[in-house]
């Protein structure tokens, strides 16, 4: 990427505004983008065009850290945080997981969300939606910083 981009100039200098990059493909103003799959569904559902989903280039291996994590911890047992973990619970049962990442286009959040009928069947018909779960699943576990 690096050589394309600096010695073989297939892309602009200087920064680029990542809000830009999705209409610019949609557009045709640009061959590729490297975007978050939170972006995938809405480029789906806009391109007039087919397109292909690739795993970022790896050299010896693949690396497979999730572009995007999030947690929540409490201490202190409370209403609020009870309230919290049943939130995350109906959150991320599988069925409704599979909706989230079929709408949205982010990575199912658990194999058993893959697993659902719906999102076997959407991957079926849209296996571009596999490519990041692919990466996740296949590549080499990354340090983790915990603080």
């Amino acid at each position: 990427m690096r050589n394309a981009s600096r010695k073989h100039n297939v892309m602009p200098t200087g920064s680029i505004d990542w809000a830009t990059l999705r209409t610019g493909f949609l557009e045709g103003k640009m061959a590729m983008m490297w975007h978050t799959t939170g972006n995938l569904t809405a480029v789906k559902d806009a391109a007039k065009f087919q397109f292909g989903v690739a795993m970022p280039p790896a050299k010896e291996r693949r690396d497979r850290r999730p572009a995007a994590a999030a947690s929540t911890s409490s201490r202190t047992p409370c209403p609020s945080s009870r309230s919290a973990v049943k939130f995350i619970q109906w959150m991320t049962a599988p069925e409704r997981a599979a909706e989230w990442s079929m709408k949205t286009g982010y990575v199912v959040v658990s194999p058993a969300a893959h697993k659902t009928k719906a999102r076997e069947d959407y991957a079926k018909g849209f296996p571009q939606a596999t490519v990041a779960r692919d990466r996740r699943d296949g590549g080499e576990p990354s340090p983790r910083h915990v603080s």
